[in-house]
C-alpha cells in the first residue's frame, strides 16, 4: 500500500501540529499496513488529521486500534446525534448473552472507546454543536450505568435466591447529580453519582442470609469497580460519590426513606445546590417519586427564599478563598469568571424561586438560562451574556479534556499546548484566544459580584433581598454588637440596642433553643422579613416588643411560619395591626389560628355580620357529632 503524502491538508496548521500530526500519520499507516486495513477515505482526512492535532487520545486510539477508528466510519453517523435509543442498539452488537465479568468490563470500554472517538470528532470539528455533544455524552453514560447496574444486579439475584418475590431487576436507585445529572457531561468527567434503594423492597425482603442494606451495598461497589477501573482499555467512567450524605465517611447506599430523613435532618447549603441537579438514572416509579420529593422539600421552598442569598456568600467567600490559597487563576471551573462562578449565578434563581416558580425547576444550566429569560428575570442582554460565556467556556474545557482524556479545567503552560488549545478553539494563536477568554472571564466575574453588591446598588433582586440578607446576619449574630447596631440604623431602625435586645432574648429563649433544626431555618428567614417590615413604623421596638410573643408562641408550628413565609400580605397585615393594637397582639399570640385571617385584607377590615358569622360557625360544625363535647 502507497504512503498518501498529506502536506496538503497541514499547510494552515502551527508548524508544532504539523509535525505532530505527520508521526501519528506514520503510526497509523504502519498499523494499518500490520492489520491488512485501508486508509480512512480521503474525505475524511482533513478534519481527521485536525482531531489528532489537538487530541492524543484520539491519535493514540487511530494509530493503535485503527479498526476502532474504521468502525466509526463505516457508522456513516458523524453528523448526526445518537439517542440513548440509538446507543442501545449499538451496544448491542458489544455485549451479548450473559459473559463473565471481566468480559463485560473489557466490551464496555471497547465501545465506550469508539463511542468517545466519534463524539470527541464532531465536537473538533464542530459538526456537533456544544448542547449536542453533552446530549450524546449524557446518554451514553446513562446506557452504560444502566447496563453496568442491571448486569451485576442479575448476577447477585441469582447469587442470592428469594431475595425478592419476584427477581425484578433494575431496583438499585442510581441518582446522577452534577453535569450528569443535567445532562450535559463533560467530555472527559468524572460522574457524580449517589446509590439508594427503594424502601418499599425492604418490606418484601425474603433472605436471612443478607441484609437488604448489604445486598445493594454490594451490588454498588460492583458497579463502580466496573466503571472505574482502569484496564488496558482504560475506563468507562471515573466514579466520584463525595456528594452522598455524609460525604465518603457516609454509608454508600441508603434506603430512599434514609436519604429523605438525611436531607430533613442534616442537609447543608451547598448540597441544595447539589440536589438542583439530582436525576434518576435508574430506579422503580416509586424511586423517582421519593426523589421530586426530596428536591421539593429540600432544594425548593414554597417562599421567596432569600436566605440563599447569605449561603451563597458564604460560598463566594470560600470559593475566592480557595482560589486564593491554590492559585486558580487559571483554573476554567473555580477560577474567578469561570464556570463554577456562572453556575451559581444562574442557580441562585432556581433557589430563592423555584419553590413558587415550577418552570425553573430544571437541571440544564442553558434551559434554566431560557426559562429566565421567557420570565423576564434575565433581559437580554444578561442572558446573551451568560449564554455564549457558558458554551464558550465549556467548549473550551471539552477541548482541554479531549487531549489525553483526562479531567481538567487548567489552562496550559507549555507554548505546544497552549497552540494546540486555540487552534482547537478555532483561533489563529494563543494570544487572540486568550485576549477573548479574558473578555469573556472579566464580564462573567462581575456579573457574579453584583450578586452581593450593597443595596444601594440596587443590582440583583433589588433593595429588598440584599436588606434581608443583612438582617439574616444580624439575626444569626454573625456581626458584632457594633457592627449589628451600625447596619440597622443604616436600614433605618432608630433603636438598633432595643431591637438587638429583643432578638437576643428570643434567640436565647428556652421555646427557640428546643425547636429542631428545620423550624429553624423557617425561623432564620422568618426573623429578617419580619424585621423589614418594621422599617416603616415610628416606634419599632414596642411594635417589635408586642409581635414577639407571637413568633414564640408559633416557633415549633410550620403550618404558621410557613403561612406567613408564603403570605406577604399577611405579614404586612400583622405588623400593622399589632403596631396599631397591643389587644390584637395579645389574641394573636393566644390564638394563632386568627393568622389566617390575616390574608384576606377585604374580609379582615370588613363589618361583622350575624348572618355570615352563624354560616362560618354551621360550616365549622359540618362532620362533628352533637355529642362530641370536646370538639
Amino acid at each position: 500500500m502507497t504512503k498518501p503524502v498529506i502536506s496538503q491538508y497541514l499547510k494552515a496548521y502551527p508548524p508544532c501540529l504539523e509535525e505532530l500530526v505527520q508521526t501519528y500519520w506514520e503510526r497509523y499507516y504502519d498499523r494499518c499496513c500490520q492489520l491488512n486495513l485501508n486508509l480512512a477515505d480521503e474525505s475524511h482526512r482533513a478534519s481527521l488529521f485536525k482531531l489528532w492535532g489537538v487530541s492524543d487520545y484520539a491519535a493514540e486510539i487511530s494509530a493503535f486500534h485503527p479498526e476502532v477508528l474504521h468502525k466509526v466510519l463505516e457508522k456513516g453517523d458523524l453528523e448526526r446525534t445518537l439517542t440513548h435509543a440509538d446507543y442501545a442498539e449499538r451496544l448491542g452488537d458489544f455485549i451479548q448473552g450473559h459473559e463473565d465479568e471481566d468480559t463485560f468490563d473489557h466490551q464496555i470500554r471497547l465501545f465506550r472507546q469508539q463511542e468517545m472517538l466519534r463524539i470527541m470528532w464532531r465536537d473538533v470539528i464542530y459538526v456537533g454543536h456544544f448542547e449536542a455533544v453533552t446530549s450524546e455524552l449524557s446518554a451514553l453514560a446513562d446506557l452504560l450505568i444502566q447496563r453496568t447496574a442491571a448486569y451485576h444486579e442479575k448476577i447477585y439475584l441469582d447469587r442470592f435466591q428469594g431475595v425478592l418475590p419476584d427477581g425484578e431487576l433494575n431496583t438499585l436507585i442510581v441518582i446522577a447529580l452534577g453535569k450528569l445529572g443535567g445532562e450535559e457531561l463533560n467530555l472527559s468527567s468524572d460522574v457524580d453519582l449517589m446509590f439508594a434503594y427503594d424502601s418499599l423492597i425492604e418490606k418484601q425482603w425474603q433472605n436471612e442470609e443478607i441484609s437488604c442494606q448489604e445486598f445493594y451495598t454490594r451490588i454498588a461497589q460492583r458497579v463502580i469497580k466496573s466503571l472505574s477501573t482502569v484496564t488496558r482499555e482504560g475506563f468507562v467512567f471515573r466514579v466520584d460519590l463525595r456528594l452522598r450524605p455524609f460525604g465518603t465517611s457516609g454509608s454508600l447506599v441508603l434506603s430512599d426513606r434514609a436519604l429523605a430523613k438525611y436531607y430533613q435532618e442534616n442537609g447543608r447549603d451547598w448540597e441544595r445546590y447539589a440536589l438542583i441537579r439530582a436525576r434518576l438514572v435508574t430506579g422503580s416509579e416509586h424511586g423517582k417519586e421519593v426523589l421530586h420529593q426530596i428536591i421539593n422539600e429540600f432544594v425548593y421552598r414554597h417562599y421567596l427564599d432569600y436566605s440563599a442569598i447569605n449561603a451563597l456568600r458564604e460560598m463566594k467567600t470560600l470559593i475566592e478563598r480557595e482560589a486564593q490559597a491554590r492559585e486558580l487563576e487559571h483554573n476554567l471551573k473555580r477560577g474567578p469568571g469561570g464556570i463554577r462562578e456562572l453556575e451559581f449565578s444562574v442557580q441562585i434563581f432556581q433557589i430563592i424561586r423555584g419553590g413558587r416558580e415550577p418552570n425553573l425547576q430544571v437541571a440544564n444550566i442553558l434551559e434554566v438560562l431560557s426559562r429566565l429569560r421567557e420570565a423576564n428575570y434575565l433581559n437580554d442582554d444578561s442572558y446573551e451574556l451568560l449564554k455564549n460565556s457558558y458554551v464558550f467556556l465549556r467548549n473550551c474545557e471539552h477541548k482541554l479534556q479531549a487531549l489525553q482524556d483526562r479531567q481538567t479545567q487548567t489552562l496550559p503552560k507549555d507554548d505546544v499546548e497552549k497552540t494546540r488549545l486555540a487552534f482547537a478553539m478555532g483561533f489563529a494563536d494563543w494570544e487572540a484566544f486568550d485576549a477573548c477568554l479574558s473578555e469573556i472571564r472579566t464580564a462573567v466575574k462581575k456579573y457574579f459580584a453584583r450578586i452581593f453588591e450593597a443595596p444601594k446598588n440596587n443590582t440583583y433582586m433589588g433593595k429588598l433581598v440584599a436588606t434581608q440578607a443583612q438582617l439574616q446576619q444580624i439575626w444569626r449574630n454573625k456581626l458584632t454588637g457594633e457592627q449589628a447596631s451600625q447596619t440597622l440604623e443604616q436600614l433605618g431602625f432608630q433603636s438598633p440596642e432595643s431591637i438587638l435586645s429583643l432578638l437576643s432574648q428570643l434567640r436565647e429563649s428556652e421555646r427557640y433553643q428546643k425547636i429542631g433544626r428545620k423550624h429553624k431555618l423557617l425561623v432564620d428567614i422568618l426573623v429578617p422579613v419580619l424585621l423589614y417590615n418594621l422599617v416603616p413604623i415610628s416606634d419599632q421596638p414596642q411594635c417589635l416588643t408586642r409581635i414577639m410573643p407571637i413568633v414564640e408562641n408559633i416557633l415549633g408550628k410550620k403550618k404558621y411560619l410557613l403561612f406567613l413565609l408564603e403570605d406577604n400580605n399577611a405579614f404586612g397585615q400583622l405588623v400593622a395591626l399589632c403596631n396599631a393594637s397591643p389587644w390584637v397582639a395579645d389574641q394573636l399570640a393566644t390564638y394563632p389560628v386568627l393568622l389566617e385571617d390575616l390574608s384576606d385584607s377585604r374580609a379582615l377590615y370588613a363589618p361583622l355580620e350575624e348572618a355570615t358569622l352563624e354560616a362560618q360557625l354551621r360550616q365549622s360544625l359540618v362532620g362533628i357529632p352533637q355529642e362530641d363535647l370536646l370538639q
